[in-house]
């Protein structure tokens, strides 16, 4: 074979081998490529969920959770304290919102409440006008109110950022009963509750005020009352609990209403955009407490959190109980406007004093149409 034809035959053989090396290395390099723009675009899908968030073991904290799965009571240890178990099981209580209320600790906020409900109707009205305005409030549902007919209302105030709170089973005095009933019958309206909602509530508030600090220590919960009184329940006016409402609710109030009075819903109506507009942020208990940066604590009773004179009454230490601000008369509305001597219907006391839990007459609750409902 002559010199050219071998070296023909070389040249050609290492253009075969460099084909195939350069095939081999290319199918390789697809392969890796594909596989890092595989776990690229898995990355980004993973990345782009937003976490949850869910309270810490102090209620004004919150963390980033590390599953996007929703909390459920009974993933917490038995071992956890209870009010640490209750409020991780409670919260966040607006997960679900579709557009979260952004609240500015600087800004002045009002915890509107309602109790008595769930009430078909007056109840979802309120609802509308909350999530229209991205507005939040706290409910205190009596047990025999939640109802098959009803307890899709109670999942909705969780969907869109609200509190659900305890307010007894059938509207008991509780201060007036054994002790024992008492308890029973705010586990029994617990379990109502969290078969709704998946969510044990962390807030009592008593029918008529009425308490007992034995009550408060046994049943281990704060006790929430309430700082504006709107007296809806004996007007059953729009215009006078807006009046009330626009008059006197000021920055760190809490402001009682009941949910089961259309004349109630109207007010919401009016008051919600109005006192957006003048610069409050509408919000929860909870938010109320977590922006004040104000710890949760066992058994106390919370009336409002004004920025310089928060007024609170806790079982085992320091409070701003035995001094409270002198306020307005009851019929005119105003704060810490409600006393027993209101709810006798005799002359209102100007201050909140140790009165406050003096004797109150056990009233039977005849729905929408009680003398008197708390």
């Amino acid at each position: 074979m002559t010199k050219k034809k071998v070296k023909a035959k070389r040249k050609n053989k290492e253009k075969t081998t460099s084909a195939y090396i350069g095939g081999v290395v290319g199918v390789a390099s697809g392969i890796i490529i594909s596989v890092c723009l595989g776990a690229f675009v898995l990355g980004g899908v993973k990345f782009s969920e937003k976490p949850k968030k869910v309270k810490d073991t102090t209620p004004q904290k919150l963390v980033e959770a590390t599953t996007t799965e929703p909390l459920e009571t009974e993933s917490i240890p038995e071992t956890l304290p209870a009010e640490i178990a209750a409020i991780l099981a409670a919260a966040p209580a607006n997960q679900n919102a579709t557009e979260p209320l952004k609240i500015d600790s600087t800004k002045p906020m009002i915890a509107l409440t309602f109790d008595d409900g769930p009430y078909l109707g007056s109840t979802e009205k309120i609802l509308d006008v909350l999530e229209e305005n991205n507005a939040h409030a706290t409910f205190f549902h009596v047990g025999n109110c939640i109802t098959d007919e009803t307890k899709h209302i109670l999942k909705r105030e969780i969907e869109i950022g609200c509190d659900v709170a305890n307010h007894s089973q059938a509207h008991e005095n509780l201060r007036d009963i054994p002790l024992n009933s008492a308890l029973t019958s705010l586990k029994n309206t617990d379990k109502l509750i969290k078969d709704a909602t998946g969510k044990t509530p962390i807030y009592v508030r008593p029918p008529y005020g009425a308490y007992s600090d034995t009550l408060r220590e046994e049943d281990g919960r704060m006790f929430i009352y309430w700082s504006v009184d709107t007296n809806d329940w004996k007007s059953r006016n729009a215009d006078a609990v807006y009046n009330t409402v626009m008059t006197y609710a000021e920055d760190g109030d809490i402001v009682l209403m009941h949910d089961i009075y259309d004349s109630t819903a109207d007010a919401v109506a009016k008051f919600v955009p109005a006192l957006i507009e003048k610069g409050y942020q509408l919000v929860t208990i909870s938010e109320l407490m977590e922006y004040r940066n104000f710890s949760y604590e066992e058994g106390m009773l919370l009336f409002n959190l004004h920025p310089t004179n928060p007024l609170y009454d806790s079982l085992y230490g320091s409070d701003t109980y035995d001094n409270p601000p002198t306020t307005l008369p009851a019929e005119e509305g105003g704060i810490f406007n409600t006393t027993p001597d209101d709810i006798t219907e005799t002359t209102p006391s100007t201050t909140i004093s140790t009165t406050i839990n003096a004797t109150i007459p056990s009233r039977p609750r005849d729905d929408k149409n009680a003398d008197t409902v708390y």
